[in-house]
């Protein structure tokens, strides 16, 4: 099978991450993949795939652009083309009428206005709350999965505790994504200040500077440890005594599936993803500080019960959260597709 995917974006950000995984998967899977993306790209691609490289800057509407994208698409003669997010969705929606392929994209997100997807011959949604909110006549829900950790070169909570200089007498908290307003990591610095807890904050981005100046606010910042954006996330999480959800809206977050992946418990906010997940206990409700801290209190003491409760979800995760399984339903959604259009 011939694959093109489109990605209008760049950073190393889930949707970037979801895209190249995919893409590497698909190609080791036998199939013959090119990806339309920014030529950052590269360096992350199997040597197999074939990177055609466009500006990403411009706007989705941009002629410029969407003349680049027909040629580049024309080109790589797909039997499938896949875009991936809103951006590059917007884009097909654009140049449908010229390209013969079926057009399927991937949603990762909720915008105010999804009618224009409905022009596209399918939509992937990453959980069940964005398939419900983008309401395609032929959406399938396709959770994100990951890669198998590679446990050799896992960190021990000894070590954890000796890079970061933290009170070993307190349980270890991960807060982990871009850091950005969605995210609400203000809201989990607050909530966890002067609990019995250690936290470390694993990202960066724009609110970067502001949650440094809210940090030496706190009462206690010397239990609070800002890490930034660490590529090796896969070998710390197993020696983290859990992860903390505190974004105000999601898709699916990537954590989620890394930390169920991993075995680590989880807090969250009540967000897409979590909430088809995780056990309704280990879901605080909206993002707050008074729920957030609320559910730490009543975790904390009770690691052992935290752990137990989870266990259904830990298990679904080995099933569904896999890069394996999501493939495999990629693929099988590419299929029905093509049997559509014959």
């Amino acid at each position: 099978m011939r694959i093109t995917q489109v990605m209008l974006s760049h950073g190393e950000g889930g949707l970037e991450k979801h895209t190249l995984e995919l893409c590497n998967a698909l190609s080791r899977a036998g199939h013959s993949v090119t990806l339309i993306g920014d030529a950052s790209l590269a360096p992350q691609l199997d040597p197999a795939i074939d990177l055609l490289t466009i500006n990403t800057a411009p706007s989705r509407n941009n002629p410029l652009l969407l003349f680049s994208l027909y040629r580049k698409i024309s080109a790589s003669r797909p039997d499938i083309i896949h875009a991936q997010a809103h951006k590059a969705a917007t884009a097909m929606t654009r140049l449908r009428f010229w390209l013969k392929a079926p057009i399927l994209a991937s949603v990762h997100g909720v915008k105010r206005d999804n009618r224009t997807l409905a022009k596209l011959d399918a939509v992937v949604c990453v959980s069940q709350e964005v398939a419900k909110r983008v309401n395609h006549p032929n959406g399938f829900v396709i959770y994100n999965g990951i890669a198998e950790p590679d446990t050799r070169h896992n960190w021990s909570r000894e070590r954890l505790r000796s890079e970061f200089s933290l009170d070993r007498h307190y349980p270890t908290i991960g807060v982990i994504g871009r850091l950005a307003p969605v995210k609400g990591v203000d809201l989990a610095l607050s909530a966890g200040d002067g609990l019995p807890l250690n936290m470390i904050v694993f990202g960066d981005g724009p609110e970067r500077e502001r949650l440094l100046a809210q940090h030496q606010q706190l009462r206690h910042p010397e239990r609070i440890r800002f890490a930034g954006h660490r590529q090796d996330i896969g070998q710390i999480l197993p020696a983290l005594d859990a992860v903390l959800i505190s974004s105000h809206r999601e898709g699916f977050s990537y954590v989620l599936a890394e930390a169920l992946l991993a075995g680590v418990a989880i807090i969250s906010t009540d967000v897409a993803g979590p909430r088809e997940i995780l056990p309704p206990q280990c879901i605080v409700g909206p993002a707050s500080l008074d729920n957030i801290r609320s559910g730490l209190q009543h975790w904390l003491h009770q690691p052992e019960q935290w752990r137990a409760a989870m266990s259904n979800a830990f298990d679904f995760a080995q099933q569904e959260l896999t890069l394996e399984q999501m493939t495999r339903h990629t693929l099988s959604v590419y299929n029905q597709m093509l049997e559509a259009k014959h």
